[in-house]
């Protein structure tokens, strides 16, 4: 072995040897502050993992400041001794709720409240449901920094409405708190997905059944007339049946017509014929009085009436 020194530059971690066996600690915490959250979590999971060991708020400040040598994170820990303790030994490092207050207060992500705010106010349930919806919801909450009872307004927006309709219905209301609004959403949510599921097995199978009586249970309409209407034993026609399909041939050339405008007469003014067919005098026309052969006709001078067959009634000339 050569025995030369490491030339890594990289801070080094910690570990701590609890009489259970050993839990590695994040690595030291430089001051970067899109890490900053991710660093507390883990001291709070192994404050949890180590209860026993870290009971006091002394004890866990240490360790979070022992974790902190190196870059602005190391100044800032430097001048929180100086001014909690002064150059004397730690004795009184404060309470662990000032002491976290005060390192979110440095380290946070700027803007990250912000834009949580901004996306919870953008986020909605849409086809997700409501177990969906509410993890992501919470993740989202988390970084805005809100209470428990200013999230409840943010989780209402964003809920689909026929679960708010179902919800405002009930008699009693769910408390100010997002945990009783999520699992009463869940509940109604529930329970309208199994009506829909419910409905749409019921809707295919009436249809299948319609499909199926139509096809296979449904006699198409016979019409009969003088020819193929039935007959009795002597051969002779059943009168009813022909009188049955004379009556359903009429409604339907009435269901035919009905609607349409009628022509009428230009000649009369009433309505069923034309004018070529009309038996009234013609309008503007004098009858010519004598043979029934005549036939009226005009002239272009006058509108004179003449006779277009010759004179039947005249004497005939002699020569």
């Amino acid at each position: 072995m050569s025995g030369q020194a490491s030339t890594s530059t990289d801070p080094p971690s910690a570990t701590v040897q609890p009489g259970r066996g050993k839990v590695k600690l994040l690595d030291n915490y430089t001051g970067n502050r899109i890490e900053s959250q991710k660093f507390m979590l883990q001291c709070l999971l192994l404050f949890a993992a180590e209860s026993d060991r870290y009971k006091t708020d002394q004890d866990k400040i240490s360790l979070v400041l022992s974790c902190m040598r190196y870059g602005t994170a190391g100044a800032w820990a430097e001048n929180f001794l100086l001014k909690s303790v002064g150059a004397d030994p730690p004795t009184d490092l404060g309470t662990w709720r000032d002491f976290l207050t005060k390192f979110k207060l440095q380290f946070r992500e700027t803007g990250k409240t912000d834009k949580a705010r901004s996306a919870l106010m953008a986020f909605s349930q849409g086809r997700m449901t409501v177990d969906e919806y509410s993890n992501q919801f919470i993740l989202i909450a988390t970084d805005a920094d809100i209470s428990d009872k200013e999230q409840v307004p943010y989780f209402q927006r964003g809920l689909d409405p026929r679960v708010m309709d179902k919800i405002y219905d009930k008699e009693v209301q769910p408390k100010d708190t997002i945990q009783d609004w999520i699992n009463t959403a869940c509940e109604i949510d529930g329970r309208l997905r199994a009506r829909s599921a419910q409905k749409a097995i019921l809707a295919n199978s009436t249809s299948f059944r319609s499909d199926y009586l139509n096809r296979f249970h449904t006699q198409p309409a016979v019409r009969y007339n003088s020819t193929t209407a039935p007959r009795r034993m002597n051969n002779q026609v059943v009168d009813m049946d022909i009188d049955t399909t004379r009556k359903r041939n009429a409604e339907s050339q009435k269901r035919k017509f009905d609607g349409k405008q009628t022509t009428s007469c230009s000649n009369c003014g009433k309505p069923g014929h034309a004018s070529a067919n009309c038996w009234s005098p013609r309008r503007g026309v004098r009858p010519v009085r004598g043979n029934s052969k005549r036939r009226l006709g005009t002239t272009g001078r006058g509108n004179r009436a003449v006779d277009l067959e010759g004179e039947d009634d005249a004497p005939a000339i002699l020569t």
